[in-house]
């Protein structure tokens, strides 16, 4: 779908190169629930000291770089607001990025797609763990 909107946008704007482009996956799991400890689901999560009180919101955020510092995947997991009252609902957003411009051509986005799609699906398989797995449902939009 992507590949197919964007030759037909080709076509029509001529573009000569790429400024910035992304493939960004983002997902939301909800929890029926009031509690939840991240670790239980997440492989990768902010560790807080016992000693703090339970945080209201929470926030994580990653940048790897890739091929050299020209491309990033940047992984985030934290707190949204629920949509049902007594539940916890968890963004886990991937982005995989060219950071420099130009550096994939037009003629190569096919292959850039396909090999960020398999660097965000690697990164979120690491990411869950066995029991997230079991909570997880396809949202359809």
């Amino acid at each position: 779908m992507i590949l197919k909107n964007f030759r037909i946008y080709a076509d029509m704007a001529q573009p000569r190169g790429f400024r910035r482009i992304g493939l960004r996956y983002i997902n939301i799991v909800e929890f029926n629930r009031e509690e939840i400890k991240l670790e239980d689901y997440f492989r990768f999560y902010p560790l807080i000291p016992d000693t703090l009180p339970k945080p209201s919101s929470f926030s994580t955020r990653v940048e790897f770089p890739y091929e050299e510092g020209n491309e990033r995947l940047t992984l985030t997991l934290a707190s949204v607001v629920p949509k049902k009252p007594d539940t916890i609902s968890v963004l886990l957003d991937l982005e995989y990025v060219m950071r420099t411009p130009e550096y994939v051509s037009i003629e190569n986005i096919s292959d850039w797609l396909e090999k960020a799609h398999e660097r965000i699906e690697d990164a979120f398989e690491l990411c869950i763990t066995d029991r997230a797995r079991e909570v997880f449902e396809e949202e359809t939009p």
